[in-house]
């Protein structure tokens, strides 16, 4: 809830979808549940990797950002 109020929020693209803007806490999240997803096999391998390597672009464009924010 903080973080949607605070404004803050970067947008994402999902296919199909169209755009949503994201908290980072949520995308971590989403990655620790797809993680545990995986380990019990409720998602194929292509799938897990799919959603890992989305989500972690995201986190590295976040943090890019930052970084150039701060020069």
């Amino acid at each position: 809830k903080e973080c949607m109020e605070s404004g803050s929020l970067d947008n994402i693209r999902l296919k199909y979808f169209g755009v949503f803007y994201v908290c980072p806490a949520r995308a971590k999240r989403l990655l620790e549940e797809a993680k545990e997803r995986f380990s019990k096999q409720y998602i194929t391998p292509k799938q897990y990797f799919k959603i890992k390597s989305n989500i972690e672009k995201y986190l590295k464009n976040l943090e890019n950002e930052e970084d150039e924010s701060e020069d």
